[in-house]
Protein backbone atom coordinates (compact mmCIF):
# COMPACT_ATOMS: atom_id res chain seq x y z
CA UNK A 1 0.00 0.00 0.00
CA UNK A 2 1.82 2.92 -1.15
CA UNK A 3 0.97 6.58 0.41
CA UNK A 4 -0.89 9.21 -1.53
CA UNK A 5 1.21 12.13 -2.46
CA UNK A 6 -1.71 14.57 -0.52
CA UNK A 7 -0.73 12.32 2.79
CA UNK A 8 2.77 12.84 2.47
CA UNK A 9 2.82 16.58 1.77
CA UNK A 10 -0.44 17.46 4.07
CA UNK A 11 2.58 19.28 6.38
CA UNK A 12 3.82 21.22 3.81
CA UNK A 13 2.14 24.43 4.91
CA UNK A 14 3.33 27.81 6.43
CA UNK A 15 0.98 27.66 9.54
CA UNK A 16 2.99 23.52 10.48
CA UNK A 17 5.82 25.02 10.15
CA UNK A 18 5.44 28.00 11.98
CA UNK A 19 3.96 25.92 14.75
CA UNK A 20 6.94 23.71 14.96
CA UNK A 21 8.69 26.64 14.81
CA UNK A 22 7.41 28.04 17.97
CA UNK A 23 7.26 24.73 19.93
CA UNK A 24 11.16 23.53 19.26
CA UNK A 25 12.61 26.17 20.67
CA UNK A 26 10.97 26.32 24.04
CA UNK A 27 11.70 22.52 24.28
CA UNK A 28 14.93 23.32 23.97
CA UNK A 29 14.42 26.35 26.76
CA UNK A 30 12.86 23.42 28.84
CA UNK A 31 16.14 20.91 28.15
CA UNK A 32 18.34 23.73 29.06
CA UNK A 33 16.28 24.44 32.44
CA UNK A 34 16.39 20.15 33.04
CA UNK A 35 20.34 20.98 32.94
CA UNK A 36 20.17 23.78 35.26
CA UNK A 37 18.10 22.26 37.63
CA UNK A 38 20.28 18.89 37.55
CA UNK A 39 23.63 21.09 38.07
CA UNK A 40 22.49 23.09 40.45
CA UNK A 41 18.70 22.31 42.05
CA UNK A 42 17.17 25.80 40.91
CA UNK A 43 13.30 25.60 40.70
CA UNK A 44 12.00 27.01 37.48
CA UNK A 45 10.88 30.48 39.41
CA UNK A 46 14.35 30.34 40.94
CA UNK A 47 15.82 29.81 37.02
CA UNK A 48 13.76 32.69 35.41
CA UNK A 49 14.46 35.17 38.29
CA UNK A 50 17.97 34.64 38.19
CA UNK A 51 17.76 35.16 33.75
CA UNK A 52 15.81 38.10 34.84
CA UNK A 53 18.25 39.08 38.12
CA UNK A 54 21.08 39.07 35.20
CA UNK A 55 19.90 40.31 32.41
CA UNK A 56 20.76 37.58 30.35
CA UNK A 57 18.80 37.10 27.12
CA UNK A 58 21.59 34.14 25.25
CA UNK A 59 20.12 31.14 26.61
CA UNK A 60 16.72 31.73 25.66
CA UNK A 61 17.86 33.00 22.22
CA UNK A 62 20.75 30.29 21.73
CA UNK A 63 17.40 27.73 21.99
CA UNK A 64 16.29 29.45 19.12
CA UNK A 65 19.14 27.57 17.28
CA UNK A 66 16.69 23.72 17.92
CA UNK A 67 14.84 25.40 14.81
CA UNK A 68 18.00 24.22 12.80
CA UNK A 69 16.75 20.57 13.45
CA UNK A 70 13.51 20.82 11.51
CA UNK A 71 14.87 23.22 9.08
CA UNK A 72 17.17 20.53 7.98
CA UNK A 73 13.98 17.49 7.58
CA UNK A 74 12.19 20.02 6.41
CA UNK A 75 14.79 20.86 3.74
CA UNK A 76 15.14 17.28 2.48
CA UNK A 77 11.60 16.47 2.45
CA UNK A 78 11.24 19.44 -0.02
CA UNK A 79 8.19 20.93 2.86
CA UNK A 80 9.51 24.62 1.45
CA UNK A 81 6.10 26.01 2.31
CA UNK A 82 6.81 24.60 5.98
CA UNK A 83 10.15 26.24 5.79
CA UNK A 84 8.70 29.54 5.33
CA UNK A 85 6.52 29.21 8.51
CA UNK A 86 9.62 28.55 9.78
CA UNK A 87 11.71 31.04 9.18
CA UNK A 88 8.51 33.60 9.83
CA UNK A 89 9.00 31.64 13.57
CA UNK A 90 12.38 32.91 13.86
CA UNK A 91 11.39 36.69 12.34
CA UNK A 92 8.80 36.23 15.33
CA UNK A 93 11.73 35.15 17.52
CA UNK A 94 13.98 38.05 16.64
CA UNK A 95 11.91 40.89 16.89
CA UNK A 96 10.81 39.68 20.48
CA UNK A 97 14.86 39.34 21.66
CA UNK A 98 15.05 42.70 20.26
CA UNK A 99 12.35 44.43 22.32
CA UNK A 100 13.93 42.59 25.02
CA UNK A 101 17.31 43.43 24.66
CA UNK A 102 16.60 47.49 24.29
CA UNK A 103 14.30 47.34 27.24
CA UNK A 104 17.16 46.90 29.42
Amino acid sequence: MEARPNMIKRFNKPIFGLLVGIIVPIIAFFIYFLIEHIMYGWGFVDFINRLIEIKSILPPSLCVFADLIPYFIFKKLDYWYAVKGLVYSLVIYTLIFVVLTFMK
